[in-house]
């Protein structure tokens, strides 16, 4: 006869058994993603170069030479516009003792453009991601060419959902920004950004005490300089609201670029303010 404990024990061995076929067959199941997710991403692309990367990480791995020598990822990066995939090649680097693995995306990103990008296991386990791009625009310059006291308007169409930051410089001897200003669409108009300054104001505006008196005549330079940078939709927020930390953070994907445009200003003596 078979006692109780007996049954009981057989009971155990059986589920227990069918526990482990089941995750075998199921190849999602892996407590440490539930916990902190499959890989990392940072691929922020800018559109100005001919050459990007995108790290990823394993994020079950260790911070060791050992685990992290090898990725078990096929990366895929595909440009839903014009309906091109490609198979990213990764390039490894070393540092402090931790392999790193930077996939290389070749050829222009166009502005105004879903990316999606797809990382693949071994096992079918898969990761995607998908941006858009931001359009890129020539800025229109309004007043330009005008006195120090003439408000001057710039304005970036068509805009479609991203974020624009920017810097205003003059030199006087050396070069002063004002700083960054953030830029984004409002309901009133979604397709354009445009924004608005006054020369004088802008000097006025530094934080040197010693310049409050210094007059567009006074300048180095006839040009006032815009520098700014334009991100795809929703990727400025996750910078600005969750800095990149290779230990804590899952995704940074989506486009940018940078622009530096000179504004020419009328730095003739305007009397009676000069005078």
């Amino acid at each position: 006869m078979i006692s109780f404990n007996s049954y009981s024990r057989l009971f155990i061995m059986v589920f227990s058994l069918g526990l482990v076929l089941w995750a075998c067959d199921d190849n999602t199941l892996d407590p440490l993603d539930e916990e902190t997710g499959i890989y990392s991403i940072y691929g922020v692309l800018d559109l100005n170069e001919e050459t990007n990367y995108i790290r990823i990480r394993d994020l079950n791995a260790p911070f060791t030479a050992e685990a992290t020598r090898e990725l078990n990822a096929v990366v895929t990066l595909e440009n839903l516009g014009i309906g091109t995939s490609e198979q990213l090649v990764s390039e490894r680097t070393e540092q402090e003792g931790v392999y790193h693995h930077n996939f290389v995306v070749n050829g222009v990103i166009q502005p105004d453009t879903e990316y999606r990008l797809t990382i693949k296991r071994t096992d079918g386990v898969t990761v995607t991601v998908s941006e858009i791009t931001p359009t890129k625009p020539e800025p229109v310059i309004t007043s330009a060419n005008t006195d120090c006291d003439t408000p001057i308007e710039v304005e970036f169409s068509p805009e479609k959902g991203g974020t624009l930051t920017y810097n205003i410089g003059f030199e006087f001897g050396r070069t002063y920004f004002l700083t960054t200003q953030v830029l984004r669409s409002d309901g009133n108009n979604p397709e354009k950004l445009s924004f608005a300054f006054t020369p004088a104001d802008i000097i006025r505006s530094t934080i040197y005490s010693n310049l409050s008196q210094i007059r567009c005549h006074d300048l180095s330079s006839e040009n006032f300089i815009l520098l700014y940078r334009h991100y795809g939709p929703g990727l400025y927020e996750k910078i600005e609201n969750d800095p990149f930390d290779i230990l804590r953070s899952t995704e940074r994907f989506g486009g940018y670029y940078n622009e530096r445009l000179d504004i020419p200003i009328d730095t003739s003596r305007v009397c009676p303010q000069d005078c």
